[in-house]
């Protein structure tokens, strides 16, 4: 047996498929070999992916013969998918050509590349076996058919790809090396929960609040890309009357028509890590990998999310430096927080917390809500200047029957 892999698409990139081939011959007759039934097997790396065999098949240019000599049908060659192999979070693409048959074929197929495939040097092997078990150790086992069990290359098969029960056998394997390119990006969402809400709403719909009652927002921040998000910095200038955006749009009216005032300042932050094939991981994060700072003015300076590399008090014109500290006793006088992450948000990583707050009892109308958020990655051993983004605004609308707060969610 033999097995080659191949890879068309150097460097990978998120968001972009990465098409593969894969070569599989068992040795001909005239070369010393005998018809046999094989199994190819490809477990991708972690970050890439495909969703069903619909799309994987043998091409029909295989040259697969039965032992007759007559061509044998690729079509035959049967494709499997197999998710979270073995509890590894990663999936297994399996050729089975389940007749006896001499000669090679051949497959393309193409892997979704998600935001988990980290980013840098990566190894992608493929593998094929016969039936029977895999080949022993060469001082183990001498007869022709261990000697001879692949053409080229083998690996012992740690995993049990060939499911025999067995991690010490070995079978045929071929790797392909490329760099998977680094993708910046990360979000910022938000949602919104008013008292007559059985649950946090989402973008596009619209809860509902009275005037004097509890409401609250749900934030979550994480990355969107394959690297960890460094410096992370992210704002919300609470709703105000003659009230403007954050961020890029800090130059813009949101015409809000209230104010909700913040009710608690105790907070707590969740870490929801999301791998493939696995439920998410959510734990406590330590009060000490975030800092939360409040203001009392109308215009707080927030230039990190203003403009590519910008400090805090650079931006926007006209704004009040050095406005954030401790939350203040009356924390009605809250205008806005500012949220700094004292580590990185890794990769796959969200974090999530929620903010209460009430609303006025004269609230009416509409009162709009923005945030912005702004962080970099490093790469080649350097971290470049923060990158700022930005969702559209939100509302949140009251009358004494009180329609409130629409969500909104982030865009860049």
């Amino acid at each position: 047996m033999q097995v080659r892999k191949t890879l068309s698409t150097n460097p990978v990139v998120v968001g972009k498929p990465a098409s593969f081939m894969i070569v599989a011959e068992a040795r001909k007759a005239v070369d010393g070999g005998a018809p046999t039934p094989f199994t190819v097997v490809d477990l991708l790396p972690e970050g890439l992916d495909v969703d069903d065999a619909s799309n994987i098949r043998a091409e029909s240019y295989s040259v697969l013969k039965n032992p007759d000599g007559s061509a044998y049908d690729p079509a035959k060659v049967k494709v499997e998918v197999e998710k979270n192999f073995n509890n590894t979070g990663r999936t297994l693409i399996r050729w089975i050509v389940p007749d006896p048959v001499e000669g090679a074929f051949f497959s393309k197929y193409d892997a979704n590349v998600l935001a988990t495939a980290p980013a840098g040097d990566t190894t992608n092997t493929a593998w094929a076996f016969m039936p029977g078990g895999g080949a022993k150790p060469y001082d183990q086992d001498r007869s022709v058919r261990n000697l001879k069990y692949c053409m080229n290359f083998r690996a012992q098969d740690t995993l049990d790809l060939n499911q025999d029960g067995s991690t010490t056998d070995f079978l045929c394997d071929s790797s392909v090396k490329f760099k998977i390119a680094t993708t910046a990006g990360m979000t910022i969402a938000k949602e919104v929960k008013g008292n007559k809400n059985d649950d946090f709403v989402p973008a596009g719909e619209i809860a509902e609040i009275d005037p004097g009652a509890d409401g609250a927002y749900r934030f979550t921040i994480g990355t969107a890309g394959n690297a960890p998000l460094t410096k992370v910095v992210a704002y919300d200038i609470l709703p105000y009357v003659g009230d403007v955006g954050v961020g890029p749009a800090a130059n813009q009216a949101r015409e809000s028509r209230w104010k909700p005032n913040l009710n608690s300042t105790n907070w707590t932050f969740q870490s929801v890590k999301e791998r493939q094939g696995r439920d998410p991981e959510i734990t406590t994060v330590p009060a000490s990998d975030i800092t939360i700072q409040y203001s009392t003015v109308p215009n707080p300076c927030r230039g990190e999310v203003l403009s590519v590399g910008g400090s805090m008090n650079d931006a926007p014109a006209g704004c009040t430096p050095d406005a954030w500290g401790d939350a203040p006793a009356d924390l009605a006088s809250i205008t806005g927080f500012r949220i700094v992450m004292n580590r990185d948000i890794e990769v796959g990583e969200k974090i999530q917390f929620v903010a209460t707050m009430t609303s006025p009892v004269n609230a009416n109308l509409i009162a709009w809500n923005s945030v912005a958020m702004a962080g970099g990655v490093t790469e080649n051993g350097r971290c470049p200047t923060s990158r700022p983004t930005r969702p559209p605004r939100s509302a949140s609308m009251s009358r004494p029957t009180s329609r409130s707060t629409r969500p909104w969610l982030a865009s860049r």
